[in-house]
């Protein structure tokens, strides 16, 4: 059974969180607490519907409890970041479940509380794994964002390019076109372009007149 907990209107949208803990006490405390904060609570007893709902709904971090009777918590880690590679987890057991918190954070867990625990440090832990998840998220969107502005700056140019290239070839065979000898001089006074009209005109080829 899952339960729901926390304002929903029509405000800025709050961070969804799905508590799983097979213990209802535990999670009436951790649903309240977070509720009277900017998220929203989402609390289920059982590991396979807590999967249902993230397999379904979009939640920004589990917190889920390691020693279940129906599924371990390392499980439900590595299932829940099959089923979203962003989500943001948080494990939670008692202090001779040290070592397999650390092995929930070796499959994808981002931190790991011990019972009993601190509301404050819970609260504190909650707001650093969801700014973390934020700012990476952020950073790959941004980098992203920069390739594909990259890719259609490229386009572009070599649309631009295209374009002057054919202006290049117009101008020329207009220059080219026209019986009146032109001529132009660099820097150094040496023919830097003469058309057919001034190659006829002086008796000489245009490569020679060009060397």
């Amino acid at each position: 059974m899952s339960v729901s907990s926390g304002p929903k209107g029509d405000g800025p949208a709050k961070s969804r969180i799905l508590i799983l803990d097979d213990e209802t006490s535990i999670l009436e405390i951790l649903g309240q607490h977070l509720s009277d904060e900017p998220y929203e609570c989402v609390l289920t007893t059982s590991p396979l519907e807590a999967l249902e709902l993230l397999e379904k709904e979009d939640f920004s971090l589990l917190m889920t409890d390691l020693q279940m009777p129906e599924m371990h918590g390392i499980e439900v880690v590595q299932k829940a970041k099959k089923l979203n590679a962003d989500l943001a987890v948080i494990v939670v057991t008692a202090l001779m479940g040290v070592t397999h918190a650390v092995d929930a954070m070796r499959v994808g867990a981002d931190d790991y509380l011990l019972k009993p625990f601190n509301l404050t440090e819970m609260s504190l832990s909650v707001e650093k794994v969801l700014e973390r998840r934020q700012l990476f998220i952020d950073n790959r969107e941004y980098h992203q964002h920069l390739e594909e502005r990259i890719k259609e700056a490229t386009k572009e140019l070599e649309v631009a390019n295209k374009e002057l290239r054919s202006t290049k070839e117009y101008l020329e065979n207009l220059l080219h076109s026209t019986v009146d000898g032109i001529f132009t001089l660099d820097r150094d006074h040496r023919i830097s372009f003469v058309n057919q009209g001034g190659s006829d005109m002086v008796g000489r080829s245009t490569e020679d007149l060009l060397h």
